[in-house]
């Protein structure tokens, strides 16, 4: 009597075995701004993000009217602007804010990213790109004045370029000021969120809903955790005896559990790929090349790195059991 009831927990322990599973990858992957941290680096977003900042713009953007800007030229002033260590500073930064909101009890996440770096360095960066413009102007025709306190349309004849940027400084050092001085020295990204999604009466619902969803889970792990412990103590207890060691019993138990979930994430980890790329790359076929591109890379990574997480956890389990088992036959 006491087998066969060991053997039916052994079974509501494997059906619950894979929650538990899932709660220690969604707290220790999901649930960890490290892992996004990661995931960024490791997926090369902060290099690739000038591309697609710059193609998202358009083609021939404008500083100020008589200023305009190819998708290259302005990909060089978002390097000068925004390098990739500032970008990945800030970055890391707003997450942490996000998650650490997450655990708090303020009804509102603060996501502060700072300026003050970008308003320093983008009147040098707007005059560069302004002067190596300068240094592709035509010449100009036969009549054709430079009109005072406006960008210069051409290349007067007899004056070279070096003369032309003395004469345009005033002009030059004006546009990059202005457009500085429109930028604020801190940006909090949840109120700029709030913002955009004005007209949306769902966008703030749901950030209140994660948070209360993040809490639940993490209050539903706790229970899971226990019940799995509570499993392996009554198993361990109901089968202890000559016939039937605990050792034995429980490492069977995580055994079987854990090489079969294994053997089902493993095969998750290569079906998931294609269905990752195919439904994420369905969703953002509108979407630049670049932007899609980086975005369907960045999802798979994300997903197929959880799922290795849990076949991970799998096989740990199964290896315990087997050790537990191999010392439970020894007695």
């Amino acid at each position: 009597m006491r087998k066969a009831l060991a053997a039916l927990l052994a079974i509501v322990f494997f059906l619950v075995f894979p929650f538990g599973l899932v709660a220690t990858g969604v707290q220790t992957v999901l649930l960890n701004p490290g892992f996004y941290k990661s995931q960024l680096v490791k997926n090369n977003v902060y290099a690739k993000s000038y591309a697609f900042i710059s193609s998202a713009l358009g083609e021939s953007k404008q500083f100020s009217r008589d200023i305009p800007l190819s998708s290259a030229e302005m990909e060089q002033v978002l390097r000068e602007v925004l390098p990739a260590d500032f970008m990945q500073r800030q970055t890391e930064t707003a997450i942490d804010g996000f998650f650490a909101w997450l655990g708090s009890s303020d009804p509102a996440p603060r996501v502060n990213i700072s300026l003050g770096e970008v308003k320093a360095r983008m009147p040098r960066a707007i005059a560069a790109a302004i002067e190596r413009k300068l240094m592709q102007l035509p010449p100009c025709a036969p009549g054709q004045r430079l009109r005072e306190n406006e960008m210069p349309q051409c290349l007067p004849v007899g004056v070279n370029v070096e003369t032309l940027k003395v004469y345009a400084a005033p002009e030059i050092l004006r546009v990059g000021q202005e457009m500085a001085n429109v930028l604020p020295d801190n940006v909090n990204l949840a109120e700029v969120f709030a913002k955009a999604t004005n007209g949306d009466r769902n966008a703030q619902p749901a950030l209140a809903s994660l948070k209360q969803f993040v809490g639940t889970f993490k209050l539903a792990s706790i229970v899971v955790y226990a019940a799995l412990a509570v499993l392996l103590l009554l198993i361990g207890a109901l089968a202890y005896g000559p016939a039937g060691p605990a050792f034995k019993w429980v490492g069977m138990t995580l055994l079987v559990s854990g090489l079969l979930y294994f053997l089902f994430f493993l095969s998750a980890h290569f079906i998931g790929l294609g269905l990752v790329e195919q439904s994420v790359g369905s969703g953002l076929h509108q979407t630049q090349g670049v932007v899609a591109a980086t975005f369907v890379g960045l999802s798979s990574s994300i997903v197929l790195d959880f799922i290795t997480r849990l076949y991970v956890e799998s096989g740990i389990a199964a290896a315990v059991g087997l050790v537990l088992f191999v010392v439970g036959r020894r007695f």
